[in-house]
């Protein structure tokens, strides 16, 4: 049995489905003994941690990047893969940014057994850009769940917004939809910037604030939500996306969200058609909720096997098919 180390940061703002629990359990499912380690601020990698280990996949840029060269030079037989969870990554034109990956690339090129993933689907355009010949595209499996009993929306809809709060989310112009669709009580999860409660304010959308969530409380919320949008303007996997659908809750979102429901795709810089969306999903609320559910708990389970094949693929193992 092959052994996998997974180095993780030792933060609390690393929660939700991009976790260490996730990972290992796919990975001990598919037949691997899977360690977990977390690097605090000291950015060290305790050499004992590796001793047995065949293949290294660090998810955290806090970890030494000389240390993590030196240990892959004096380990040859070891694979080390560094994963950039990145937004910069997430589109076909920042994956062609090379200077705004450049410190995430270290000596990529320099080793034969360092690979730079990532966890976007352009990482063959990002290859290309930084002149990088092992790079990986690495998904980040997320939770399987199960859909909530189907109810009628509500009055007024309960319409919520999770995720990072920055431009690359387009919050601004789903915030207008939302006014232009009406009878709406927003649910932010999230700690939102000022200029967003400010457009909120200006709007007298009535509002509810969360926070940032533990993943149990988030996933409480979303099942009592009608409505979740998600028209960013990148996305790697987009879990917000993928947990709300899965429960059976409509998700107005776009083409980069490659699961997305086709009927629910909407313009990213226009909220109209972003609100007509909405309401499409409103009047076909049954119809949406059952196709949201298949949509995105079969990207899910597709990324479970992708993400056991790259690590078959790095260990020169047959893949699942």
């Amino acid at each position: 049995m092959k052994t996998v180390i997974l180095l993780v940061p030792n933060s609390p703002l690393w929660l939700g489905p991009c976790r260490a629990d996730i990972f290992a359990k796919v990975l001990k499912d598919a037949g691997y003994n899977v360690r977990v380690y977390s690097v605090g601020r000291s950015r060290l990698i305790n050499e004992e941690w590796i001793e047995d280990a065949d293949l290294i996949l660090n998810h955290t840029i806090v970890a030494s990047e000389n240390q993590i060269r030196k240990l892959a030079t004096e380990n040859p037989h070891k694979v080390f893969v560094h994963i950039n969870h990145s937004a910069y990554a997430q589109t076909e034109k920042t994956a062609k940014d090379a200077d705004k990956m450049t410190a995430s690339l270290f000596s990529v090129k320099a080793l034969e057994n360092i690979w730079y993933g990532t966890v976007c689907r352009y990482s063959t355009d990002l290859a290309k850009a930084l002149g990088c010949p092992r790079c990986i595209h690495f998904p980040a499996p997320g939770h399987l769940l199960t859909p909530r009993e189907y109810r009628a929306p509500s009055t007024p809809v309960r319409a919520v917004l999770g995720g990072r709060c920055n431009s690359i989310k387009n919050h601004f112009n789903q915030i207008i939809a939302l006014k232009l669709l009406g009878c709406v009580e927003l649910h932010l999860a999230m700690d939102p910037s000022k200029q967003l409660l400010n457009l909120i304010k200006v709007l007298e959308l009535p509002v509810k604030l969360h926070g940032r969530l533990p993943h149990p409380r988030w996933i409480t919320l979303l099942k009592e939500m009608d409505l979740c949008f998600s028209v960013s303007i990148a996305e790697s996997f987009c879990f917000v996306a993928s947990e709300a659908m899965q429960l059976g809750v409509p998700t107005i979102s776009n083409e980069c969200v490659s699961f997305s429901d086709p009927l629910l795709r909407a313009h990213i810089n226009d909220p109209s058609d972003i609100k007509e969306k909405a309401q499409y999903a409103l009047d076909n609320y049954q119809e949406c909720s059952k196709r949201s559910y298949k949509l995105a708990n079969d990207a899910v389970k597709q990324r479970e096997i992708d993400y056991v094949n790259q690590v078959k693929r790095l260990l020169g193992e047959p893949q699942w098919q």
